[in-house]
């Protein structure tokens, strides 16, 4: 009831607001009175409606029904109007919130136990970030044959590594966490999960999450599939929110900053980049998008927003990171990036619905400029029809393991533009473009030798009682943990098999080894040693794209 409370809230708010139109009230006032239970939670809400339904006229009231739930999308209602969240310690509710870790539970070596090898594991901390990274070094140290870890070579803007392993040679799937600093609870998913997955595998044991089972075998097809892991993209953003409770979203980058302000509260909210908002496909997206769009409320050009874009297209560490993995490891055939709150896996396109009949419809046609972000309009993004059922497929196998596997979350699974978000219209959706996007944009850009890769968002989790409605309590933690882990052995078991394989973008024009893949390639090599992911012991030599003038911004001289 304490969700409905806070919507109610919220509308209160808005109606003191004299700029607000019956547009934004009407819906929220028609589903009140006819849809009352959606008030009491937003995680019980029958929202396989949405996805299930191919009326345009029911999906819209779908939609608008919506707008009673708690935020979706990562962002808050007063984050949608241009504002950033007013939250301070004293100001927290008294809820039993799940706490920070201190100290260092993995020092000495001590392993992260998840909930599939261990069903009455007790959690009673989230990961603080010295720990996602000790974690992880005790599970290279335990399974040095199974799992290999390695830090990028470009430190975060405060100094920090970002850290990465791998399971398998050839890895297809690529799951990513904490992009966004106060989603608490995604790193631990995939740290748990991924001891749950080494220590089954080397006993032969299966893994269970409550009702979700998976036998020894399919536990060994799943570690098949091979995994890239990055648990925590955004260290610098995570320990500052993890210190302050201050429900903080971008990195911690200050370049960008007000320096000039008297205005205390403006000086520290123009810190920082929003890490999903900062890849180079969308990133000029006034010239890209419908002027009608809403992707204008969800991105920035203003430092002091919680949606700012950055400076320039990949200019943030973190993104250079994730899209060194992306560009070079050519296994790859899916990517996941765990974001909270809702309980909703997403497929296809961010920033559009998906269409299969069209292939002049691409961001890469200017015709199209000024077309896009409207989800109910005569545009659609491409996409290949067997991939597009393909992510359908897996969204829903996902869910359904999701919902055995305990938990207090509803999934439900739908297209990522059709994300409901209070305060937004609901005709034109939640265009919302970030690392998925870019995860498939290359190979629709047609880069030549670039892997085709699905990517799909899951939204886990719901609405606390926090006022950072982010941060979970030890009910949700727990629920959290087997529930993703649940839909995590789903993409796994689907990543194994054989429709699953690489697949590379190739035309007449392109050579076997074309230029930009080969010196991605001498790149990876020269600067970054044996290890493609970043770390070298040995010292920086010129790149290939330095040699020949390319001036790549990426590629910069190790500090």
């Amino acid at each position: 009831m304490k969700n409905g409370i806070y919507i109610l809230r919220h509308v209160i708010k808005k109606l003191q607001k004299p700029k607000i139109s019956a547009n934004f009230l009407m819906p929220l006032l028609r589903c009140s009175r006819k849809l009352p239970t959606l008030f009491v939670t937003a995680s019980r809400s029958d929202e396989r409606m949405l996805s299930s339904s191919h009326d345009p006229t029911m999906r819209r009231a779908h939609v608008l029904a919506f707008f009673c739930l708690a935020v979706k999308g990562c962002l808050l209602p007063e984050e949608l109007d241009g504002g950033s969240p007013d939250i301070h310690r004293r100001y927290l509710t008294e809820s039993s919130n799940m706490p920070i870790g201190r100290g260092d539970r993995f020092a000495r070596g001590e392993l992260p136990a998840g909930i599939g090898q261990s069903p009455r594991a007790s959690f009673d901390s989230i990961l603080n970030v010295e720990e996602v990274d000790s974690a992880l070094t005790s599970l290279a140290m335990a399974y040095p044959d199974q799992l290999r870890k390695s830090k990028f070579w470009l430190k975060t803007f405060e100094n920090r590594s970002i850290v990465s392993v791998q399971m398998g040679t050839r890895p297809r799937v690529f799951l990513v966490s904490g992009l966004h600093a106060r989603e608490r609870g995604g790193p631990d998913i995939l740290i748990y999960f991924i001891s749950d997955l080494l220590w089954a595998t080397s006993a032969g044991r299966g893994l269970s999450y409550e009702g979700r089972h998976y036998s020894p075998e399919q536990v060994r097809t799943a570690a098949s599939a091979g995994i890239i892991s990055t648990p925590l993209v955004n260290p610098d953003g995570v320990a500052y929110d993890q210190k302050t409770d201050s429900c903080w979203r971008k990195n911690r980058n200050t370049a960008q900053r007000f320096n000039d302000s008297s205005d205390p509260s403006i000086w520290s909210k123009s810190v920082g980049v929003d890490l999903n908002r900062n890849f180079a496909t969308m990133f000029d997206y006034r010239r890209l998008f419908s002027p009608e769009s809403s992707v204008f409320n969800i991105t920035s050009d203003q430092p002091d927003q919680p949606v700012y874009k950055g400076p320039e297209a990949e200019s943030e560490t973190e993104t250079k990171s994730l899209m060194h993995v992306l560009r070079t490891v050519k296994s790859l055939s899916w990517y996941l990036d765990l974001h909270s709150f809702g309980g909703h896996v997403l497929y296809s396109w961010g920033h559009d619905m998906a269409q299969t009949r069209d292939p002049r419809q691409s961001f890469t046609n200017r015709a199209y400029d000024g077309r896009r972000g409207m989800v109910e309009d005569g545009y659609g993004e491409f996409m290949e029809e067997d991939q597009l059922a393909g992510q359908i497929d897996l969204s829903k196998r996902m869910v359904q393991a999701m919902n055995k596997a305990g938990g207090i979350t509803n999934y439900s699974s739908m297209e990522s533009a059709w994300l409901p978000a209070q305060g937004l219209d609901a005709k034109k959706g939640y265009p919302a473009w970030g690392s998925t996007d870019e995860a498939m944009a290359r190979y629709y850009g047609k880069h030549c030798g670039a892997n085709r890769i699905s990517g799909l968002t899951v939204e886990f989790g719901s609405r606390s009682d926090a006022r950072c409605p982010f941060y979970p309590d030890a009910a949700m933690y727990r629920g959290n943990l087997g529930q993703t882990a649940a839909g995590l052995m789903e993409m796994l078991l689907i990543a194994a098999g054989e429709r699953s394989g690489p697949k590379m973008y190739r035309d007449a024009t392109c050579c076997r080894l074309n230029l930009e893949d080969l010196m991605n390639r001498i790149d990876a090599w020269w600067v970054d040693g044996p290890d493609w992911l970043g770390y070298s012991p040995q010292p920086w030599r010129p790149t290939a794209w330095g040699v020949l003038g390319a001036g790549r911004q990426n590629r910069e001289r190790p500090r």
